[in-house]
């Protein structure tokens, strides 16, 4: 299989369209991300379920490693194209594009999370202020709050500029990790902030813990990426 014929089957999905986010080709439906190419060329990623990814790992191990991080417990499946023909990618994907269908519909039910008001972390904590593109998202991040929907923001943050100013050497987030990391979103200190205990002071600081939903718009969020 190669990163063109994985395109192929990714887009002749029902309202399938690609996009990219740092070089880093996805595919999506109704705005959800249902599977991505990884830039070396060598891997691509389907978002199935848990269950679904460990029937493909059970059946085909050399083809099928989850991705790392919590992202890879969510059902996110690193496929090896090398080792994986085109019917067996076709399942795969036929699956990622039904969940991600009917994750649109489910959302759709639901009330929505407003990210940007319910999510509001303090940004002083992930100490932004290295960052020195000029821009006016930019300059505005220092000591405010993570308002998801604030202008150019994720495009900031997703910037190789936008690292973390840590210190501490028992913290998982270190010195100069991205706020933001496309291609391993798992890695992002900004998700990290909000789910481990272990990267410095947890985000939001001083205030309660965000509750499940308000923590998984902050990864779709991220995902988009």
């Amino acid at each position: 299989m190669t990163p063109s014929g994985f395109r192929k089957i990714a887009l002749r999905m029902q309202d399938a369209i690609e996009g990219e986010h740092m070089a880093h080709p996805d595919f999506r439906v109704n705005g959800r991300i249902f599977a991505t190419l990884h830039p070396d060329g060598k891997q691509g990623m389907v978002k199935v379920t848990p269950d679904q990814q460990r029937d493909f790992m059970h059946l085909h191990p050399a083809t099928f490693t989850p991705a790392s991080g919590a992202w890879g417990r969510q059902g996110c499946t690193m496929v090896h194209l090398s080792a994986v023909d085109e019917e067996t990618v076709g399942e795969a994907m036929t699956l990622a594009w039904q969940l991600a269908v009917s994750s649109v519909k489910v959302k759709s039910q639901k009330a929505k999370v407003r990210c940007h008001t319910t999510s509001m972390v303090p940004l002083s904590v992930l100490d932004l202020s290295p960052i020195t593109d000029g821009s006016t998202a930019a300059a505005s991040l220092a000591g405010a709050d993570l308002a998801l929907d604030m202008p150019n923001l994720g495009a900031t943050l997703s910037k190789k500029t936008a690292t973390y100013k840590g210190v501490s050497d028992m913290s998982t987030c270190k010195a100069g990790a991205l706020i933001i990391n496309p291609d391993n979103p798992a890695e992002s200190v900004l998700l990290k902030k909000v789910t481990t205990p272990d990267c410095g002071l947890k985000m939001p600081y001083g205030g309660q813990p965000l509750q499940p939903a308000e923590v998984s718009c902050i990864q779709d969020w991220v995902m988009k990426f």
